[in-house]
């Protein structure tokens, strides 16, 4: 037809060709595998025709209240045809239910947990476990055959009904669907608990060695405390035993020679008073000659009984040569006996000392021969059930040459080995 034979507006009195569309059975129904493709090809919203007159291809929007459409070429009014309205209608429908998450009614029954949902895995749950994750539920829709995939969290999960996304019924997955997930998804929860416990022993277990060690590192400290204070109060209290040992030496010998200054003071009274006789040619400067004779002490002594009147000069210069003889050999005897006591004391010194170096020098020479007989890395005893790997554990190193074979032997490892190898020895 001409553009100029073509009417500018349409005549409401022109009849419509054809019938009005009737919502038939087919209006209600699910879309079709056909729906489905037309859906991709074509929007529900845009319908498209040709006129019963000019046979013109109309293109118009799609309302469900305006069933009449009229030609832009030959403006001839005629109703949609029914299968057009029947498609849009359906697909229109099912995206208006999934738009809103309105169930219209939900197929099946909701799923019961069986024996299959509680055996344990086979190989064939295992190998599918490495091709599908356990928290995906593959099902087919109960309308369109559609398959569906939605998430599992849980059997609760399982139970709440799923929407088809191309035709929106609504529908509850069968049993079946979701056993293998169940039954996957109980086998990793028990892992997980389990991990979880063996996390919380592993801790419990790591707290509780190392609330051990502390308390072993502060008898430590402890013992190693109470040792420096006992060895300053040993060394406190022999340097008390010294000093005392030093001032008693020091007091006999002030009392010898308080004794010696008062004899020689006594003695040198009686000599100014006379009381001793000598020879005539007995002099201090010029001593006796070979004619002259010195009396001897015992004459001396009893000289000393006479009188003044009668006793001799002599005899006074002869004693004053037995004292300063008697003086002379006094003091080599306080000398020698302090050199003695000094010495004594000095020998006694150096024998604790040689005795303190060599005991220290055989329990180093024990512990480096104990050191050199043990076998290098870990040892056991044939009738222990335990093994060591520390050079410093007592139990070990108690073991007889003849009993110690090397490696662990299957054993454990010593506690004492442990908190020593903890404390870095």
């Amino acid at each position: 037809m001409p553009e100029s034979d073509r009417p500018s507006s349409p005549n409401p009195r022109t009849p419509v060709l054809g019938t009005p569309p009737i919502a038939g059975p087919d209006h209600g129904i699910a879309p079709s595998l056909f729906d489905r493709v037309r859906c991709v090809v074509q929007s529900p919203n845009v319908i498209r025709f040709r006129c019963r007159v000019c046979n013109w291809g109309i293109e118009c929007e799609y309302d469900e209240r305006e069933t009449v459409m009229v030609c832009p070429s030959c403006a001839a009014r005629q109703y949609l045809p029914a299968r057009f309205f029947a498609w849009n209608d359906r697909i229109r429908n099912t995206l208006a239910r999934r738009a809103q998450k309105i169930p219209s009614a939900v197929l099946g029954e909701p799923p019961i947990e069986d024996w299959r949902h509680s055996k344990p895995l086979s190989m064939l749950d295992r190998m599918r476990r490495g091709i599908q994750p356990a928290q995906r539920v593959w099902s087919l829709c109960k309308s369109c055959r559609w398959p569906i995939r939605s998430a599992y969290t849980g059997p609760a999960n399982a139970a709440e009904p799923r929407q088809c996304p191309v035709c929106g019924v609504w529908q509850y997955i069968a049993s079946g669907a979701f056993a293998w997930n169940a039954r996957v998804f109980r086998a990793e929860t028990a892992l997980r608990e389990d991990e979880a416990r063996r996390a919380a022993i592993s801790q419990q277990r790591a707290d509780t060695e190392q609330a051990r060690l502390q308390a072993e590192r502060e008898r430590l400290e402890t013992s190693r405390v109470k040792i420096a204070a006992e060895a300053a109060a040993a060394k406190e209290a022999a340097a008390m035993h010294a000093a005392e040992v030093r001032a008693q030496h020091l007091a006999s010998l002030e009392q010898i020679e308080s004794e010696k200054r008062a004899r020689l003071a006594a003695e040198s009274a009686q000599i100014q008073a006379g009381q001793f006789e000598t020879a005539p040619s007995t002099s201090v400067d010029h001593p006796a000659s070979a004619g002259s004779r010195v009396r001897s002490p015992v004459s001396i002594r009893a000289n000393s009984k006479r009188s003044p009147s009668q006793r001799q000069p002599a005899d006074t210069v002869a004693l004053s040569w037995v004292l300063g003889i008697a003086c002379i050999a006094l003091g080599a005897t306080a000398y020698y006996q302090y050199n003695r006591a000094e010495t004594a004391e000095e020998q006694g010194r150096r024998a604790l000392r040689s005795q303190t170096y060599e005991s220290a020098r055989l329990r180093a020479q024990s512990a480096m021969d104990d050191l050199a007989r043990q076998p290098p890395g870990t040892w056991h005893s044939r009738y222990s059930t335990v093994y060591h790997n520390s050079p410093f554990c007592e139990t070990g190193n108690n073991i007889e040459l003849e009993n110690r074979q090397p490696g662990t032997g299957g054993n454990t490892l010593c506690d004492r080995c442990r908190r020593l190898r903890t404390l870095g020895r």
